[in-house]
């Protein structure tokens, strides 16, 4: 019974926690346009795209159509795809009939002729305009107008907390992936377009421009779609995975880069060699494994991953310990291939899945390589980073993303997972949920609700709480506890402070060394007493690498830690 209160909690208490913790924002009308699954957008299903678009650099322009494919679930006579309104829309039409629209915010409300559940329709919308472009990118959404060092042009995409609907019309939520999309994307000036999936053909046009054809054969986030447009250049590898399968890989880079290129990524086999040891092969092997170098950091356009690094170790040369030797934006965005493109949140206020286990996949990465303690180091240096402004999970309904979103989604979410498997504390079974929770959901939206009963059933605990705690509210609970000595044993009374209200069932299994000992402490709100017989010296190790708990402790012997 107490696990069906949480979840009642879940939906009532801890979003009300929540949204009373942020602060610095307000929720517009456009930010609910954007959220909300309505009616109108959850009457249909989108299952694949058709994307014809030509680029005009100098203009810094776009023109095009795009053909929506979709399922009537719930019959309607009105429907509401997105589309900025920097861009013009000049026609919508399905089968032909030309249909009337209006325009609020991003949001376009199509009047349609009754539409019947079971039914598959296309609809057909013709624009043309100036995207917004993005000044931070990928932080600000938008398109990237850019020259490489040669004096060519040199254009990108990044969108994720902007929507897709910045630069084409689309279902933007996440709830709908659609099964596959193609693009066709028209350049001249002898520029390459490179996009995501597999690279079906390439057609010259008489006004000697081309069009470069790509379709993609799995379910795909709509912010992930994308394109890239420059002096590129191509080059292939290969990974052989232990059990004998091979993945094709994909390297496309600014013509002047090549050489360095084809040393630099050398490193993305052990990228993946790592990362099928704890999930799998990787889950895109039909459309390729590809890196495309791009005018700003990074993003993880699913088979398409904008890598803009500069050939550095970590992140631009700094970010990651020093006696580590990686690319942060080839580990992490590759990590994304696995949670946050195979594995899909269905709302933006679950991103944490994306981000946390991403960040959390860093560090298997390095104690795959390297070992534990240096995975555990390496979470050490990232806490610093742990904020607690907002909660990690945000208000469903609403494109808040941008307004709230910190570096807590992944450090502080890594922190949470890593807190996790130390209370679990069975490997075996900490990777059997990990490598299982990948399996069961991945190719399909996720809620944060569905980790949380997913791992409630490896742990004798209520997990609930825990949840309630660590990703709902900004607080850290903070272990208070004294030691008294003497020549036979060591006395500690302890008790689990900082706790929320609505989480105050918390319970966390705690485990600390006394000389080489494990000895294992359940922390909760009440205070406890445990009597520890003297192994040796009476020497302590708090685990302060493996959970997120603050520590206060006093030793009688010794100073305050």
């Amino acid at each position: 019974m107490k696990i069906q209160f949480y979840k009642f909690l879940f939906f009532c208490v801890c979003p009300l926690l929540m949204q009373a913790q942020q602060s610095g924002y307000e929720l517009t009308r456009a930010d609910s346009l954007m959220g909300q699954l309505t009616i109108e957008r959850y009457a249909y299903d989108v299952t694949y795209y058709e994307i014809d678009i030509e680029v005009f650099p100098d203009e810094m322009a776009i023109a095009g159509r795009v053909d929506m494919t979709f399922d009537v679930k719930h019959t309607f006579d009105r429907m509401q795809i997105d589309l900025d309104g920097r861009l013009t829309i000049d026609s919508i039409l399905i089968e032909g009939k030309r249909l009337a629209f209006t325009r609020d915010e991003r949001a376009v409300f199509v009047q349609i002729p009754r539409l019947i559940a079971g039914n598959q329709h296309t609809l057909r919308v013709h624009y043309r305009g100036r995207p917004k472009t993005a000044v931070n990118p990928p932080w600000d959404g938008g398109m990237i107008w850019s020259k490489s060092n040669n004096d060519k042009h040199w254009i990108a995409v990044a969108c994720q907390g902007e929507g897709a609907s910045v630069w084409w019309p689309c279902k933007d939520h996440l709830i709908d992936e659609p099964d596959s999309v193609t693009m066709h994307i028209t350049v001249g000036d002898g520029l390459v377009a490179v996009s995501n999936g597999r690279l079906r053909e390439t057609t010259e046009r008489a006004d000697n421009k081309k069009t470069y054809t790509w379709h993609v054969s799995y379910p795909i986030n709509i912010y992930n779609v994308t394109m890239n447009i420059g002096d590129y250049v191509h080059f292939t590898d290969e990974h052989v995975y232990a059990s004998g399968d091979t993945l094709p890989l994909h390297y496309y880079v600014i013509s002047y880069n090549l050489d360095r290129a084809r040393r630099h990524f050398k490193q993305v086999h052990g990228v993946l060699e790592a990362f099928y040891h704890y999930l799998g092969p990787y889950p895109f092997i039909g459309d390729t494994y590809k890196l495309i170098e791009t005018p700003f950091l990074g993003m993880e356009h699913q088979s398409a991953i904008a890598y803009g690094n500069l050939y550095r170790r970590g992140y631009l040369g700094q970010g990651i310990p020093r006696d580590m030797d990686f690319d942060y934006i080839i580990l992490h965005e590759s990590g994304h291939e696995y949670f946050g493109n195979a594995l899909s949140a269905t709302d933006l206020a679950d991103m944490w899945l994306h981000e946390s286990f991403t960040t959390y996949l860093e560090s298997l990465y390095v104690e795959y390589h390297m070992d534990y303690a240096a995975a555990m180091r390496y979470l050490r240096f990232q806490r610093p980073f742990i904020t607690n402004k907002n909660p990690i999970i945000g208000r469903r309904g609403f494109n808040w993303y941008k307004k709230i979103s910190s570096t807590d989604q992944y450090y502080k979410g890594a922190w949470v997972l890593n807190t996790l498997r130390h209370m679990l504390n069975d490997d075996d079974a900490w990777w059997h949920l990990f490598y299982h929770f990948f399996h069961t959901y991945k190719f399909r939206p996720v809620l944060s609700e569905d980790f949380f009963d997913f791992a409630s059933g490896y742990f004798p605990i209520d997990l609930y709480p825990f949840f309630c705690q660590y990703l709902y509210s900004t607080s850290i609970p903070r272990l208070e506890a004294r030691l008294k000595r003497n020549s036979n044993n060591i006395q500690i009374t302890y008790q689990l402070k900082n706790i929320e209200e609505a989480c105050a069932d918390l319970a966390i299994p705690y485990h600390i060394d006394v000389d080489g000992h494990r000895i294992s402490l359940l922390l909760e709100a009440g205070q406890k007493t445990i009597t520890i017989p003297l192994f040796g010296s009476g020497d302590i190790q708090w685990p302060e690498d493996q959970y997120l708990i603050d520590l206060a402790i006093t030793d009688k012997k010794k100073k305050k830690q």
